[in-house]
């Protein structure tokens, strides 16, 4: 499954749809996060370390446990 935040890299997080906004801050993404192209700290967190909300907008957004421990 392909993630869904690579159909959106290019756009500032006023151009993201409100859906894709909301699933975004469930991974910790705010809006200056987004537009200085910042990851979240939960990026630094394996699948198993991210909360139960954390890993639903994770899924929603195209992540396995597996594609997520596998992002640097």
């Amino acid at each position: 499954m392909p993630l869904v935040l690579d159909e959106y890299e290019d756009d500032d997080w006023d151009e993201l749809p409100a859906e894709i906004q909301k699933l975004c801050e469930g991974i910790g993404y705010t809006q200056k996060l987004w537009d200085k192209d910042k990851d979240p700290e939960c990026f630094d967190k394996d699948w198993e370390e991210l909360t139960p909300t954390e890993q639903e907008a994770a899924a929603k957004l195209g992540y396995t446990p597996e594609t997520w421990d596998e992002e640097e």
